[in-house]
């Protein structure tokens, strides 16, 4: 703890934030989501949700900003699933989270962030979209997410720039590949009447557009987010057979909920099981599984991989990342009875922080490793009724108390 303590002061120090002894230091979740402390992050996105998610450093960058360049999926979904704003823009360029990660070629919080509606319309002070930063960023492919979520490929910067232009003129050839392949029009003319390949000075670029190379002046300045931090490592482990996930607590502490028949269910359940599992049924799209579970997503090598997600007959559902066919990432698992899961997962159960939310409206935070809920506290409601704040250890409520009302 003390190690931990000097880093975070440390890192504080050096991003300009000093408070008060006593005080609760804005930038504290910054430090936090720099060292991954997950744990630090759910505390303060408990005690003071508001105040952790308004909080910025110079510039107007949000935490949410912050972890999307680090392309630290895990803390970009807790961010939005506490109500960070996916469309946020910084008070000096207007860049968004969305900016960020197109430009450091940030793919798993790109997808995250699309997921969660972030206006890929949005422009910064100088005009630049989201494609604009992909287009040059180091995974131009990213551009296709875009584009599918309806980025226009023909939207110009102040100059008239398309991210076509941009990435010409900066020598992009995978870039202008990617957007030529998507169908940007390479005929387009800027504010100076030049067309992408006429910006186009690397041999290779110019060829793609059948021109010899420009000798014009590249458009500037090119689009930059001025990146807080390097990119971190991720960690990475293999993919083994295992089974579906446990709840956390056994029957006769928390009794399952009785089964309400869909029609008194919310619209939006009714939608997200029973429809979205007939639509797709009848999506072409759709992989179809020998037990009647459909699967819609990314896949590689002929396994789910990537984001995706898979609906059963019996209305569970799960929606997030896959890794060789097996749940790994970040994501949810609805239960039949209403009960869901929100976390981290590794070789198909849960591993890492979550948040179990009962249908009878009790909700657990804790930390699971291969499957088992080792850690975790939170209010639930007991076999009378009465409302009760447990604490769990190894899947077992180990302690209770009256909860706060």
């Amino acid at each position: 703890m003390k190690n931990t303590a000097a880093k975070l002061t440390a890192i504080l120090l050096s991003l300009g934030v000093t408070a008060q002894a006593g005080e609760v230091v804005p930038g504290d979740i910054f430090a936090a989501i720099n060292l991954r402390d997950i744990d630090a992050i759910t505390r303060m996105l408990g005690d003071d949700k508001a105040k952790a998610l308004s909080a910025t450093l110079p510039g107007g960058i949000t935490p949410l900003h912050y972890a999307a360049q680090l392309n630290d999926s895990e803390i970009v979904f807790r961010l939005l699933a506490a109500g960070a704003n996916p469309n946020a823009q910084t008070s000096g360029n207007q860049t968004t989270p969305l900016h960020w990660a197109a430009d450091k070629g940030s793919a798993d919080a790109l997808r995250f962030l699309l997921k969660d509606k972030a206006d890929v319309s949005l422009k910064t002070k100088k005009g630049f979209t989201a494609l604009h930063f992909a287009a040059l960023g180091p995974k131009p492919e990213l551009a296709k997410h875009l584009v599918d979520a309806g980025a226009d490929l023909a939207a110009a910067d102040d100059d008239g720039n398309t991210p076509l232009h941009l990435a010409a003129a900066a020598g992009k050839l995978k870039g202008a590949e990617t957007l030529l392949g998507l169908g940007a029009d390479p005929a387009l003319k800027n504010r100076k009447g030049l067309t992408p390949g006429q910006l186009a000075r690397d041999a290779d670029v110019a060829a793609l557009f059948g021109a010899e190379k420009s000798m014009a002046a590249a458009p500037s300045p090119a689009p930059s987010t001025a990146s807080v931090l390097p990119p971190v490592e991720k960690e990475s482990s293999a993919a083994t057979p295992t089974t579906s996930p446990a709840r956390v607590a056994p029957p006769e502490v928390v009794p399952a909920p009785v089964e309400k028949p869909m029609a008194e269910k919310p619209v939006e359940e009714r939608l997200a099981i029973a429809e979205q599992y007939r639509r797709f049924l009848e999506d072409p799209n759709t992989i179809k599984l020998p037990n009647g579970s459909v699967y819609q997503g990314e896949m590689h090598r002929g396994k789910f991989h990537g984001f995706g997600v898979i609906c059963s007959q019996n209305r569970e559902r799960y929606e997030g990342e896959w890794k060789a066919g097996k749940k790994h990432g970040v994501g949810t698992f609805s239960y039949s009875n209403g009960d869901s899961l929100a976390g981290t997962w590794r070789n198909d159960v849960p591993h890492g922080t979550g948040i179990f939310v009962f249908a009878n409206g009790g909700r657990v935070t804790g930390t699971w490793k291969n499957g088992v809920l080792v850690s975790g506290e939170g209010p639930y409601v007991g076999p009378d009724g009465s409302r009760q704040h447990g604490t769990w250890k190894n899947n077992v409520l180990v302690a209770t108390r009256p909860a706060a009302q």
